[in-house]
């Protein structure tokens, strides 16, 4: 296996070693939801009453916030953090990692402050539940690598678990609102946190994940920043020059399509429809 292109996250890594880190990232942090889960049914069973134990929940959620972006740094060991920090910030893939990181070390932040009586005021409460439902948002618009086929399917999971997150902060934000219904809503967004932490435990990154010069087509990020042009052969070069009515090739019509070679290749036909071509 080849290194990746630029473009990539980590091109100084192989595919199977980007997907290997990828793996064992989603497990920890599904291992963390579960702690969550434990920590919180013990909570509603009346558990958990002093000062410390009152921090122990939101702790963990600001702890998840803090080993992110230090797996991230430190998975290839210190003598490769500049290499590392390089990668992470050339990566729109990574700074949403980073995002996410900062939206449950502000979160758990938060609530340890408000549950230790520094932050007195109800909207405080919302801040876990805000967080999940920005965690819900950002796993719904993630920016995925590789080949259509690995795209689509870690697309999926990845809404599917950002969907559970978002439906245990609605959950979660309605407890505070009615404090009545406590039990049950308590329940449900346990149910959701559990839900969202059996996917990242389970998760595997599909066959052909960083393996192809293409990306999710619904990331905030432009599909076109990802693309190495360096690489881009001469069939697509002259693909796009066909249907360009400005730049005619010889012995062919203006931007008439129908001048366009009929054996297109995938790649090919990907870049046309990211170029509206």
């Amino acid at each position: 296996m080849q290194p990746l292109q630029r473009g990539f996250m980590a091109p100084s890594e192989t595919a199977a070693a980007l997907r290997a880190a990828s793996n064992l990232a989603h497990w920890i942090e599904g291992a963390v939801l579960l702690a969550l889960v434990v920590v919180g049914v013990v909570e509603a069973r009346g558990g958990l009453r002093s000062r410390a134990g009152q921090c122990l929940w939101p702790g963990i959620v600001a702890l998840a916030g803090l080993f992110l972006p230090v797996f991230m740094l430190l998975r290839r060991g210190l003598s490769r953090i500049d290499t590392s920090w390089s990668e992470i910030v050339g990566d729109p893939q990574q700074i949403e990692h980073l995002w996410l990181a900062a939206i449950l070390l502000v979160a758990g932040s938060v609530e340890i402050a408000r549950r230790a009586g520094m932050l007195r005021a109800r909207s405080w409460g919302f801040a876990i539940p805000l967080g999940l439902v920005l965690l819900g948002f950002l796993l719904w618009i993630h920016i995925q690598y590789g080949t259509p086929q690995a795209v689509e399917r870690a697309t999926l999971l990845h809404r599917l678990q950002g969907s559970f997150l978002i439906l245990a902060g609605i959950a979660m934000g309605c407890e505070i609102f009615w404090p009545s219904k406590r039990r049950p809503l308590t329940f449900a967004w346990l149910l959701f946190l559990a839900a969202s932490s059996v996917l990242l435990l389970t998760y595997h990154e599909p066959p052909g994940a960083y393996e192809a010069r293409d990306t999710s087509r619904f990331s905030l990020a432009q599909p076109l920043l990802h693309v190495d042009w360096a690489v881009i052969d001469d069939e697509v070069l002259a693909v796009a020059r066909a249907l360009d009515s400005s730049v005619p090739l010889p012995g062919h019509r203006k931007g008439h399509r129908a001048d366009v070679p009929r054996s297109i290749p995938p790649e090919t036909r990907r870049l046309m429809h990211f170029l509206h071509l």
